[in-house]
Parts: C-alpha cells; structure tokens; sequence
C-alpha cells in the first residue's frame, strides 16, 4: 500500500494543531488500519482522536490487518522524498511483522517492524463526512 508523504506531513500538521502541542514532543504512534477502499490513519493523546482517510490507488494491496507505526518512525517517514510503502503482514518463527519502505534523498530506506496490538482502534463506519477541499 502506497500513502502520499503529504498525507503523512498533514496529518502530523493537524495532530500538532489538535493537541496544542509540537507533535514531536507528544510521542504519538500512529495506526494504520487497511481494507480494500484505502486505510485509516489515527492516533490521539488524551481525550482527543485524530483520523484520516486514504482512499487506495488502483493496483495497491491492502494490508491484511491494522498496524501501528511508531512516533520514531514517524519523524523520519516525514522526511521522505516521495510515497511510503506499507507491506503486508507476514508471519514468522518469532510472530507477525510487516515492512515499511521509503525514499529520502537518493538513499531508499526500510524498516521492518514487529506487529504490536494497535493502541487506537478505528470503527468501520466512523462517520466521515465529505470535504469541500476547493481554494
């Protein structure tokens, strides 16, 4: 599954706005949850929930459950250079784990990620509503 960077920037933009706080100081990790319409990325500190929608491109394979990417991680997928690439989960002799690759520079970087119980949950119908996004 390919996410834009700009989703990822917006969406640490937003959290920064939301918790009144720089969202590197929060340490907030961030949930992932795919199905074949796109994923969901969520994350909240204290009584305040944060999500965003990603709708899939044609050709991408959804993950086979929700993820949790941590805030370390985070930092440096915002640095990256084009879009991030969340692989499938897939098991192992030690448990579940799942791939994370982007670009930043001329340097392709990956990280491979043990799966963790997800810290947010998402709803399957969280009443999203439809933004006029037009300047």
């Amino acid at each position: 599954m390919q996410i834009p960077i700009s989703i990822f920037r917006s969406f640490r933009r937003f959290a920064s706005a939301l918790f009144e706080k720089p969202i590197h100081r929060l340490t907030l990790d961030m949930l992932v949850h795919a199905s074949p319409e796109g994923c969901m990325l969520s994350t909240s500190y204290g009584d305040r929930k944060l999500s965003c929608h990603v709708p899939s491109s044609i050709g991408d394979t959804p993950l086979a459950q929700s993820v949790t990417l941590p805030h370390e991680l985070m930092d440096q997928l915002c640095l990256a250079d084009a879009s991030v690439e969340i692989g499938e989960v897939e098991s192992t002799e030690n448990g579940s784990r799942f791939t994370v690759r982007w670009q930043h520079g001329m340097v392709k970087r990956r990280a491979e990620l043990d799966l963790v119980t997800p810290t947010v949950s998402v709803a399957s119908n969280s009443g999203l509503s439809t933004v006029d996004n037009r300047f």
